[in-house]
């Protein structure tokens, strides 16, 4: 079992990071998880690069850490920015409506999912609970997909996660 893991959530600003990270750092500290999370984001209200960082470990921990295990994206510009931090075998989690590519030399499993589509599909009534329905939507895609490849699938199952409708 590993003792540590990094994971970073990036788009433009207003695409959903920080709910995104708001809520899986929650449920992921609820389960006993220790973590430590930081934010970079443009000096913008709407728009520009930004990402959340969280590094997750069984033991205690005082500091980020200088490479990446998992890295979320909601655009190629954050899959641009933040290759190079990826660890050897790392992963990359993309929407497939945007055709992301990795950078060359970059050694990562890029999982291109219909984060889009899922979204939609799931309908507004289950999306309202966000301001903006289809970036928030895709957010919620992402920690699903998230928590299903660290195997803790049923986080909203066992009630370690409760949403509150807007």
């Amino acid at each position: 079992m590993r003792e540590q893991l990094t994971w970073k959530v990036g788009g433009q600003q207003g695409q959903g990071m920080e709910s995104t990270d708001k809520v899986f750092s929650s449920a992921l500290a609820r389960l006993g998880y220790y973590l430590y999370s930081y934010r970079h984001f443009s000096s913008r209200i709407l728009g520009g690069h930004a990402n959340n960082n969280i590094r997750i470990s069984t033991r205690p921990i005082r500091s980020v850490a200088d490479h990446l295990d998992m890295l979320v994206a909601l655009d190629q510009e954050t899959i641009d920015f933040n290759a190079k931090e990826l660890t050897r075998g790392g992963i990359v989690i993309a929407d497939e409506l945007w055709k992301p590519v990795l950078p060359n030399g970059v050694d990562a499993c890029l999982l291109p999912i219909p984060m889009t589509a899922i979204a939609e599909e799931a309908g507004s009534s289950f999306l309202k609970i966000w301001q903006h329905p289809v970036h928030h939507g895709l957010s919620l895609v992402c920690r699903c997909r998230c928590s299903s490849m660290l195997s803790l699938d049923n986080l909203l199952l066992k009630g370690k996660l409760s949403y509150r409708k807007i």
